[in-house]
């Protein structure tokens, strides 16, 4: 299979995002378990391959006798020999409004991995692009949230999602607070939760992207936080705003001695 540079973020329509995503899956004595999905990220459009993704903080808890391995998605088979690569380093990033806020925040949940190898690029394995530092979607703009699912192979779908104005969202959501400088909160813009509200066993919640299209190129502008339930109308959907630790994942990617200059919080 040829490698190749190619531009970040560059599929055909909302369903074709296989080649940006990685699946995260534990070795254990007993096999090997699925723990998230990630998004494969490079530096720049000249870049042949990347050791770096993102996803949910909470995809990386520590667990004694296991080894998190990551493989693209598009090589990850079930019932097959996994030779996945191993994780390197993690950031796990924090805000200034998480660490000035007098509330009880959750942490931000937001996971820079490095890998200690390359994915090389491919027709089968590509990076998505990363919005500028603190762009965010503007309000009503559609944007796509994906749900992974255990099965046979690990399949996905996607939801249309309308993004909601930051004030609503702070007015809506109430507790742990919404905070607009490292958040999104979404709408489903269709009838999809009306019957699929109850979380499936097979579904891979943590790591789930929100991907919005701009100038024909799909960007990465959120990582599934968590949902507001409610009782007259469609869930919200909150998302960790990538954008907003845009340029510390550029800096991490570009420092080689990264490791050494932010340490893992």
């Amino acid at each position: 299979m040829f490698i190749v540079a190619v531009e970040c973020g560059k599929s055909h329509g909302p369903l074709d995002v296989g080649p940006y995503i990685t699946v995260f899956y534990t070795s254990t004595p007993d096999g090997f378990f699925v723990d998230c999905v990630g998004m494969i990220v490079s530096s720049n459009s000249s870049d042949t391959r990347s050791n770096f993704v993102l996803t949910s903080r909470y995809c990386l808890e520590p667990e004694e006798d296991s080894i998190t391995n990551v493989l693209p998605l598009s090589y990850f088979k079930y019932q097959q020999y996994l030779d996945g690569t191993e994780i390197e380093n993690v950031w796990f990033p924090d805000s200034v409004s998480y660490i000035t806020s007098s509330f009880n925040l959750p942490p931000i949940n937001l996971a820079i991995v490095k890998l200690n190898q390359d994915h090389y690029f491919n027709s089968k394995v590509s990076p998505i692009c990363l919005p500028s530092q603190n762009e965010k979607p503007h309000a009503n703009s559609i944007c796509y949230y994906y749900q992974f699912h255990n099965g046979t192979d690990i399949s996905y779908n996607f939801i249309k999602m309308t993004v909601l104005p930051d004030v609503f969202c702070q007015s809506l959501i109430g507790f742990p607070p919404f905070d607009p400088r490292t958040q999104i909160c979404c709408q489903e813009s269709q009838s999809y939760w009306n019957t699929q509200v109850e979380y499936k066993p097979s579904l891979i919640i943590e790591g789930s992207p929100l991907i919005c299209i701009k100038n024909n190129q799909h960007y990465l502008y959120g990582i599934f936080s968590w949902l507001k339930i409610q009782k007259f109308d469609y869930p919200v959907v909150i998302f960790t705003a990538v954008s907003s630790f845009t340029n510390m994942t550029y800096e991490l990617m570009n420092d080689s001695a990264a490791n050494n200059e932010i340490p893992v919080s």
